[in-house]
């Protein structure tokens, strides 16, 4: 099962697509290609309280380096267009005052790509099961990845069709049909 990840104070962009970069105090094993469940809010539940899944993400870049030395284009990268780095600073300070984070403290920057805004198709025998023409790479556009049919993120194709294929295969999902819908009409 995938990890949690909240975007609290970022799910908007992240659910537009605006957002494909996000810096963490923790996440310092976090590895590319590893997939992680988008939340709107992941600790501080109340009682009773569940959690909303937003979306998967996968990890594209992972590094670290001080918080004080984002750049404008990572800023918009993270969500907030409007702020300038000294801006972004000093927010993510506050909203991480507990943890004593300063300016200087070294945070993990992941970068990623969202099913939110991605299609993700399951390929047997190297062809997509919707049917979609030729082998993925060149011809797909660039929002369409994919994976195998053996692999076990396979559970993560958001592809209405392929989901439909995998399902008459009778191949065990990790989320229900209604949500797999729901989610590809958005994209």
């Amino acid at each position: 099962m995938a990890r949690l990840m909240s975007f609290a104070l970022t799910e908007t962009p992240l659910m537009t697509g605006a957002k494909d970069v996000t810096r963490r105090l923790g996440f310092r094993d976090a590895k590319v290609d590893e997939w992680f469940q988008a939340v709107r809010k992941a600790m501080g539940l109340r009682k009773g309280e569940q959690v909303t899944r937003l979306c998967m993400v996968q990890m594209r870049a992972v590094s670290f380096e001080p918080l004080e030395a984002i750049t404008p284009d990572e800023v918009r990268r993270e969500g907030f267009p409007e702020m300038t780095p000294p801006e972004f600073v000093s927010m993510f300070c506050a909203a991480h005052r507990a943890k004593r984070c300063r300016p200087d403290t070294e945070v993990t920057r992941l970068a990623f790509v969202s099913t939110a805004r991605t299609i993700i198709h399951v390929l047997a025998n190297g062809l997509a099961l919707c049917g979609k023409a030729g082998p993925p790479g060149e011809l797909w556009p660039a929002a369409h990845r994919w994976v195998s049919f053996e692999d076990p993120g396979a559970h993560h194709a958001n592809c209405t069709r392929c989901v439909e294929a995998l399902l008459a295969m009778r191949v065990r999902l990790a989320r229900p049909f209604e949500e797999y819908r729901r989610h590809a009409s958005q994209s």
